[in-house]
């Protein structure tokens, strides 16, 4: 499973490590996040009309839920953050939230920063190419190259930044 925004499953406890237990062990679960210190968070926040925090913990507590998770059912949870903008320049904002399960089934959805929490988004279910057909014949392929390259360019969590007493 590899996720770009992981508040609104953290937020759901009982049920994000019924979904954890589901993975392959075999393979890393990953999640793509913004940083706490993103501006991107206090922004949305204000366009909420909410407290410009608020984002900002949402995604503390969900990186302490993760890393209590993994450090619990000692699961092979990896974790990084899009790469900062360089001095000066913005930093685009992720427009997709991306699942993928089982190498089988990609649910896609947009993220509107500032506007709900995302769940009255629409979603796309993209299923991966079978048969005999060429994997790049399929959307499920382009999606996956894309999630790729954004955890290329990512910066990893070492599970302490951002957590106390870790």
């Amino acid at each position: 499973v590899s996720l770009i925004l992981a508040q609104r499953v953290t937020a759901l406890t009982n049920e994000f490590e019924q979904a954890l237990r589901r993975c392959r062990p075999d393979k890393p679960i990953r999640f793509l996040l913004l940083k706490p210190t993103d501006e991107n968070l206090t922004y949305a926040a204000q366009r909420a009309g909410s407290d410009k925090t608020e984002y900002i913990n949402n995604v503390l507590n969900s990186l302490k839920k993760i890393a209590d998770i993994r450090n619990r059912r000692n699961y092979n949870i990896q974790v990084r953050f899009y790469h900062d903008a360089p001095e000066g320049k913005p930093r685009a904002v992720p427009i997709f939230r991306l699942v993928f399960i089982d190498d089988k089934l990609c649910l896609m959805s947009y993220n509107v920063f500032g506007e709900g929490g995302g769940s009255e988004l629409p979603q796309l279910h993209v299923v991966a190419v079978k048969g005999d057909r060429k994997a790049s014949e399929s959307f499920y392929y382009a999606l996956e190259q894309y999630y790729e390259s954004l955890w290329a360019q990512a910066d990893p969590w070492e599970f302490k930044e951002f957590i106390l007493n870790a």
